[in-house]
């Protein structure tokens, strides 16, 4: 079996939707009767770092570098706050991806099925290719909608996906009611335990932690490791107080990290007046108040 992933989230860029990646090739690897092609982007960012893996294929699309660093940069891409940039950010994608598609279509014909991995990008490239190959494709959707003009579009392009995979059940519910087909909508994991983690009002939960209402407060929630660069938070950490002595930081989850959550929790001097709060499942709700 053939199977051709679509991501522009790619190593040795980091982030939860590279990580996943890493955990299907790995995965596509360990099974002798299948083939993967993944089409992405070039490695510009880290040299050293070199495509493992031996029965995947990974073909990286050439890009200008100022026109990578705007695509997949985190600096622009946490900074698309107008509608010319969102449509120049789509675009710029779907062009590459498509000439990528193209430059290497007699291989990629060759595929079963086609996995798209991220979100509205991936989908329409995807949609683009099933309607020129009718091929099946599933999306694997890893973020949440911003706007009416995203549900519109995606809406069309995810009701011609064979099935969705969603991170959390309310992405479920607004999924559902784009496509018209709930039964094609799956919830991946419950990331948090509900029954521990559960919506209350911002002022009731400052009045349990002890916060004043207008106090400034800087809230983490994931897992504790290097993927969702909570190693970059805990160097930030100390420099807080200096900003400010009064903020108060929240950090919910758990991971490899944590021990570092204890240290510095515990450590009036690197953390000077900084307000700390390590929450995480393995203590009970009552012991966090």
């Amino acid at each position: 079996m053939n199977t051709l992933l679509i991501t522009t989230h790619f190593p040795p860029k980091k982030g939860g939707v590279e990580s996943s990646n890493i955990e299907y090739l790995n995965f596509f690897e360990s099974k002798k009767d299948i083939e993967c092609t993944v089409l992405t982007y070039e490695n510009r960012y880290n040299q050293k770092f070199i495509d493992y893996w031996k029965r995947s294929k990974i073909i990286r699309i050439r890009i200008p570098f100022p026109l990578l660093n705007f695509m997949i940069g985190l600096k622009s891409v946490s900074t698309l706050d107008s509608l010319p940039k969102q449509i120049a950010y789509m675009l710029l994608h779907i062009c590459f991806l498509l000439k990528g598609i193209l430059t290497n279509l007699p291989k990629l014909l060759k595929s079963d099925f086609v996995i798209a991995n991220g979100a509205l990008v991936e989908s329409v490239v995807a949609y683009i290719l099933s309607l020129i190959t009718r091929k099946k494709y599933v999306v694997r959707w890893r973020t949440d909608f911003s706007n009416t003009s995203v549900n519109i579009l995606a809406g069309r392009v995810l009701r011609r996906a064979s099935c969705i995979i969603v991170n959390g059940i309310d992405i479920k519910k607004r999924i559902g009611m784009l496509v018209k087909d709930k039964e094609k909508v799956f919830v991946s994991k419950h990331p948090i335990n509900t029954k521990i983690f559960f919506p209350i009002s911002k002022n009731e939960a400052r009045k349990k932690l002890g916060l004043p209402p207008s106090k400034f407060v800087i809230s983490f929630a994931g897992a504790l490791n290097k993927t969702k660069f909570f190693d970059t938070l805990l160097e930030l950490i100390p420099l807080i107080p200096e900003e400010d002595p009064t903020f108060s930081i929240i950090i919910t989850g758990e991971g490899p990290l944590e021990h570092w959550c204890r240290k510095i929790g515990t450590c009036p001097i690197s953390c000077g007046n900084l307000m700390y709060f390590f929450i995480n499942r393995k203590i009970t709700v009552s012991d966090t108040y």
